[in-house]
């Protein structure tokens, strides 16, 4: 997946930055005026793009200032760090996780059907699910990955730099972790295994929220932004897929076939007759569609067919 940069900001685009940074630092914003911030900054790419470069003036001036020096026109510590937060915001609303500016050192992995084990610089690891791609950047003050799509199991080492994942409109921040993220079409969905996390989430549909994870709980984020907390139920259905096996605990059969489907070249497709919704149980081997097809067939009364292109479809069981 590529993102294209976005073109330099104009006059314009700069003189509406300003303005929204000067509201940010006049004190916390209304109802109203986070949607239309949130409006702004989902307009165009360069509007983002003009507020981070705001708050790396900021960052420079901090280090390039001595300690005695008097700087008026400078916010104050919790203006500045409203600034640096809606510069966070318009982060994750445009997906734009990664520097903009793009750092040599981004990393990107992405895989088809099969899932993929990385160890990153810091040693932390990384496990890929089939259809899953993530960006890493370990080059500035935090260690940075984002989720694009699909789904990534950390295994987080402990260091000073903090690890944050971004997966829209998510930011999860951990320290010393184990936990599962999952982005695919609507869903969002972090499993934490071991450890805590921060979930901080951003969208133009609601004001920023924030949920804290622990171990044995599982974060949901909904299309309108908002976090739901509740216990992980079956913890090894959650890393199943790491050790090459797909446990479905009464999942849709719709979702069954599209999770068979990714770890496999034999595509399986529903008759449109057949109900999707209909739950299914079991246990399978990664990539092993004709056995999840034999299952299916004789639990839910199915027959099959064999398409000229390789594919399967499954349909209703026709009386003789």
């Amino acid at each position: 997946m590529n993102v294209s940069s976005p073109s330099e900001p104009d006059s314009t685009v700069k003189k509406e930055a300003a303005e929204w940074v000067a509201r940010l630092d006049a004190g916390p914003l209304d109802d109203q005026e986070h949607r239309a911030f949130g409006e702004w900054v989902n307009r165009r790419p360069e509007n983002k793009l003009a507020l981070d470069r705001l708050q790396r003036f900021w960052d420079q001036l901090e280090h390039c200032m001595p300690a005695e020096t008097a700087f008026p026109a400078k916010p104050s510590p919790w203006k500045r760090g409203a600034i640096a937060a809606a510069v966070i915001c318009a982060t994750f609303v445009l997906l734009f996780v990664s520097p903009l500016e793009r750092s040599p050192n981004i990393i990107e992995y992405h895989t088809a059907r099969t899932t993929a084990e990385y160890v990153l610089e810091d040693g932390s690891k990384l496990t890929l699910n089939a259809d899953s791609s993530v960006r890493i950047d370990f080059s500035g003050a935090e260690r940075r990955v984002e989720l694009i799509h699909g789904e990534a199991l950390f295994e987080v080492e402990p260091a000073s730099r903090p690890f944050i994942v971004t997966a829209y409109p998510a930011r999860i921040e951990v320290v010393g972790t184990v936990f599962d993220v999952v982005r695919r079409h609507e869903e969002l969905k972090v499993a934490v295994l071991k450890g805590k996390v921060i979930v901080d989430v951003v969208s133009a549909h609601a004001l920023p929220e924030r949920q804290t994870g622990e171990s044995g709980q599982e974060l949901l984020v909904d299309s309108v932004g908002e976090i739901s907390v509740r216990r992980i139920a079956d913890s090894e259905q959650v890393t199943a897929w790491v050790s090459g096996r797909l446990v479905f605990r009464g999942d849709p059969l719709a979702r069954v076939i599209e999770t068979v489907n990714r770890h496999s070249d034999t595509e399986v497709v529903l008759d449109p007759g057949i109900d999707g919704s209909q739950p299914v149980f079991g246990a399978f081997r990664s990539g092993d569609a004709d056995a999840v097809v034999s299952a299916l067939t004789d639990a839910l009364d199915l027959e099959t067919e064999r398409l000229p292109e390789g594919r399967i479809r499954l349909s209703r069981r026709q009386p003789y």
